[in-house]
């Protein structure tokens, strides 16, 4: 687990939250975003970001621990645009600190 690990948990809290809102059934839900989780790790493989294969692993693990928590608790909109809104901030915040890396 790093710090990446919480916009990981936060996309399937996210993903199911909005989802349900939307109307979604729940478990289309939860196996559209496992296969976009594994494929998210893909994706992070072609453009050359290197994780170990634990971390991957761990990485959908939380997704759908997202997802598991919303499907057990429910979620109430106002704190699903509070969690968003935190995700995006967390998503370009670690952008820029990994462009500020990269250079």
């Amino acid at each position: 687990m790093d710090l990446w690990s919480v916009p990981h948990l936060l996309s399937g809290i996210i993903f199911t939250g909005w989802l349900l809102v939307f109307g979604m059934g729940i478990w289309k839900i939860f196996f559209l975003h496992l296969v976009l989780s594994i494929l998210w790790e893909f994706v992070e493989s072609f453009k050359k970001i290197h994780e170990h294969f634990g971390n991957k692993i761990v990485d959908v693990i939380l997704g759908n621990a997202g997802f598991f928590l919303v499907f057990l608790f429910s979620i109430r909109t106002d704190i699903l645009i509070f969690l968003s809104v935190l995700y995006v901030l967390l998503e370009i915040s670690g952008h820029l600190a990994y462009r500020r890396r990269s250079k």
